[in-house]
């Protein structure tokens, strides 16, 4: 709101009323309404003015209220010489009147003047009366429109007024001049009453006569809808949602904060990365990234030589060099996604206090490292984990680049970067999810930062020179890459669900379970954004609703798409979390200088505490009876949750807060140690390939190099992975027939059959009196030694030219 001049906030105390009538193109109407409303003022015994602005009329308007001007001595008119909308007239006849209580109407003549009489007592007692029109006389469809705009302010807004718009409302001079519109179109009364509630003004709202329009037409129209709108929404959200201020602390990160962060990611994502790869994800990517290496050709990924162009090739290139250093291993490979979510948790927790605060920052980047969906995905060998960081980083790249009053380019030409690297890793989505909330922010916040089309084209510049390069090459490769990679696999699955179909609600479940053992405070986020509490609101600043875009759109983008995966939630985890802890740091910091927040942060994390310690009990023994434990080890973890509930029950009152959160997140640490790096792997044994490591197979007699290995109706990639070689056969499950003639053909060699094959199938593969011997079983294969009844030379190598003759490379 605009300050006004002391001497025109007083007026003139000799002027009790001054009336304000706005009109643009109304002669045909507007004689009348300036006889209608001096006779009504004149029957009320006050000094009044009568305030007409012209609002840059092209008709007679303005020759007809002149007229009116040297008839009536009270009458003043005030021109402006080209149309600046409703809300700058109103604001114009404002600062010009001079009387100590100020009304307005509109110059149709649908409102009876002598009724301000009511309205005029009701000032006595209140800072503003506005009226509502009891029997409304306009069209049916203006009637709908003006239903459905109060609607949504009382629901945006929390506007008492069940009229917003009603053109018939007194103020007193001292309250209007703290409320003065700054739009200038109809959102003026919108505007005007939102700061009034904002700021404690008393209103009453009293009935009015209504009657239909004496001549002329409406300046309403369909198009004011949109303009009312794109100036609802900005001014909801920077002065209703997102009105607070940058924390005081903001962009000072403690030293000690984040190597304790740091020191807790890296124990939850380095620790324990050696056990089998679990297929198919796994086994696939790894074998990918090995062929990568030992093929020598970094631009076209293949999966059993066979092009596998489903994803760009950032994240293979990245596991191929950790081959290239470590050799071969699973947990060479998982340093990959386990690097990237340790970098994601630094990111985070920088980012974080730049834009919330330390506090904030570190409350919401535990929250991030000790939740179970962000911690099993940084131990699982796929892209969503390196995706994430490129994301979040170009994301807090291009906040930094916007958040001041001029557009910072080095930041904004680093978010580029981040962003082509990220369409490396998983293709234009990095962009998808990055542009709408970089434009909505800029807008919603009206920012003088806010990037411009060759802002938008120098960003794309830099985009497409990390990017390009590699799509170029691969479709001088492969010309069909191109069809198929963006609309095969973006836009046609995004459109259709063919892998992965879930309902439109699917992620919110899926949310509630990877913020896990911080769930339940998604409820209290939800609470702290919707709170109307003052103190709430100045709690939210425009960088948390940068966040909450973040985040919304993500969670709108991917419940719109129709296949759905419960990893695809990651990118929006880092701005969850820091909405968390910021909404912790409001509500209940155990770091809090109030005594009151320190009391319900004892409250609340002492609760989190023994249900996360029951929780605990009740995994253990779900362990012991699944037989992923021992009875020893059921009853020492047992005997550990126990202590730490009976310690969270028996010290309760004399732990301190800090000490109830920080046992809560020792306890939530202790989960996440037990099912990632204990469960994970026993979950890997049963639904890996082998079910024992590459080491312990590659040193059995029967998986001597020579022999030949054969997956039939499946195609893991663990196997040749495992054993390090390029010559294993893969046949589908629709190529059983194939399948047996080649194990008829060998002598001797290792077979891995999926463990989906009858029993008849797999003796159908077999030749006749042949010995098998079965080496490994898991739930996904079935690993045997077959050796033929009458030696045979063996013709592997002749099979696999006519192989690679009869079934040649074709996309996956």
């Amino acid at each position: 709101m605009s300050v006004q001049s002391p001497a025109s906030a007083t007026g003139d105390p000799s002027m009790q009323l001054s009336v304000i009538i706005p009109a643009w193109n109304e002669q045909a109407v507007i004689a009348r309404a300036i006889d209608e409303a001096v006779a009504a003022l004149s029957s009320l015994g006050l000094v009044y003015e009568l305030i007409v602005v012209n609002d840059g009329s092209t008709d007679r308007t303005a020759d007809v209220v002149r007229v009116a001007c040297e008839r009536v001595p009270g009458v003043r008119l005030i021109q402006h010489a080209e149309n600046r909308g409703y809300g700058a007239a109103l604001r114009t006849g404002f600062e010009a009147s001079r009387g100590s209580l100020i009304a307005f109407t509109d110059a149709d003549c649908q409102f009876d003047l002598t009724e301000l009489s009511h309205l005029l007592q009701l000032a006595a007692r209140y800072d503003i009366v506005s009226g509502f029109r009891i029997d409304r006389k306009d069209p049916a469809l203006r009637c709908f429109y003006s239903w459905g705009y109060n609607t949504l302010i009382r629901g945006l807004l929390k506007s008492p007024l069940r009229d917003v718009d009603c053109a018939l409302k007194v103020f007193r001079r001292d309250a209007l001049w703290r409320i003065l519109p700054e739009s200038r179109r109809f959102f003026a009364n919108t505007e005007m009453f939102t700061e009034a509630r904002r700021q404690g003004l008393t209103i009453n709202e009293v009935g009015v006569t209504h009657r239909p329009r004496a001549a002329g037409k409406s300046s309403v129209s369909m198009g004011d809808i949109p303009r009312t709108l794109s100036s609802l929404l900005p001014f909801w959200w920077q002065r209703v949602q997102f009105p607070g201020r940058q924390d005081a602390e903001a962009g000072t990160p403690s030293v000690t904060s984040l190597l304790l962060l740091m020191l807790i990611a890296g124990y939850l994502l380095f620790r324990g990365l050696a056990y089998p790869l679990i297929e198919p994800d796994e086994g696939r990517y790894a074998e990918i990234a090995r062929e990568m290496l030992r093929s020598g050709d970094w631009v076209i990924p293949r999966l059993h030589h066979e092009p596998y162009l489903d994803k760009p090739p950032l994240f293979y290139w990245l596991c191929a060099t950790s081959f290239s250093l470590f050799g071969p291993a699973d947990w060479a490979a998982r340093l990959v996604p386990a690097i990237s979510a340790w970098l994601t948790v630094v990111v985070t927790y920088l980012f974080g206090c730049r834009m919330l605060g330390r506090i904030s920052a570190f409350l919401g980047t535990m929250t991030l490292t000790l939740s179970i969906g962000f911690v099993f995905c940084g131990r699982f060998l796929i892209l969503d984990s390196l995706f994430a960081l490129l994301v979040a980083s170009s994301l807090f790249a291009a906040h930094e680049a916007v958040a001041g009053h001029r557009l910072r380019w080095g930041w904004w030409l680093t978010s580029a970067l981040l962003c082509g690297l990220g369409i490396l890793t998983k293709g234009p989505l990095a962009f998808v999810l990055l542009g709408p909330a970089i434009v909505a922010h800029c807008w919603l916040n009206r920012s003088s930062a806010a990037p411009r089309l060759p802002r938008w084209v120098a960003y794309c510049g830099v985009v497409s020179m990390t990017a390009l390069p590699w799509f170029v090459a691969a479709s001088i490769v492969m010309p069909q890459f191109v069809r198929y990679f963006f609309w095969d696999h973006n836009v046609a699955r995004f459109l259709s669900g063919s892998n992965h179909p879930e309902p439109f609600w699917f992620y919110l479940p899926t949310l509630f379970l990877a913020c896990m053992p911080w769930g339940l405070l998604l409820v209290q986020l939800v609470r702290f954004l919707s709170s109307s509490s003052l103190r709430f609101r100045q709690l939210r600043s425009p960088a948390m609703g940068f966040l909450v875009l973040w985040s919304a759109w993500c969670l709108l983008f991917f419940s719109a798409s129709s296949g759905k995966l419960p990893t695809y939630l990651l990118p929006c985890m880092p701005a969850i979390m820091l909405l968390i802890g910021q909404s912790i740091h409001g509500t209940c910091s155990p770091f809090a200088a109030n005594v009151f927040e320190r009391v319900k942060a004892h409250a609340l994390f002492g609760r989190g505490l023994g249900y996360l310690a029951s929780a605990g009990l009740l995994f253990a023994g779900s362990l012991y009876f699944l037989r992923f434990n021992t009875r020893q080890e059921t009853l020492f973890h047992g005997l550990l949750w126990v202590a730490l509930l009976a310690a969270g029950v028996i010290l309760h009152k004399r732990l301190t807060p800090r000490v109830v959160y920080g046992l809560f997140c020792a306890a939530a640490m202790l989960t996440l140690t037990k099912v990632t790096h204990d469960v994970l792997p026993s979950v890997a044994l049963k639904y890996g390939a082998f079910d024992r490591q590459a080491s312990a197979m590659t040193d059995l007699p029967e998986t001597s190099r020579h022999l030949p290995v054969a997956c039939v109706s499946g195609d893991w990639g663990s196997v040749p992975f495992y054993l390090d070689r390029n010559d294993v056969s893969i046949f589908p499950s629709g190529e059983l027939e194939a399948a047996r003639e080649f194990i008829e053909m060998q002598n001797e060699m290792i077979l891995v059959v999926n463990d989906n094959l009858s029993t008849e199938q797999r003796h159908s593969l077999l030749p006749a009196n042949a010995h098998v011997r079965e080496l490994s079983s898991t739930s996904k294969a079935i690993v045997l030694s077959v050796q033929a009844p009458e030696q045979k030379e063996p013709a592997i190598r002749l099979i696999s030219v006519e192989m690679e003759r009869d079934h040649p490379t074709r996309l996956r």
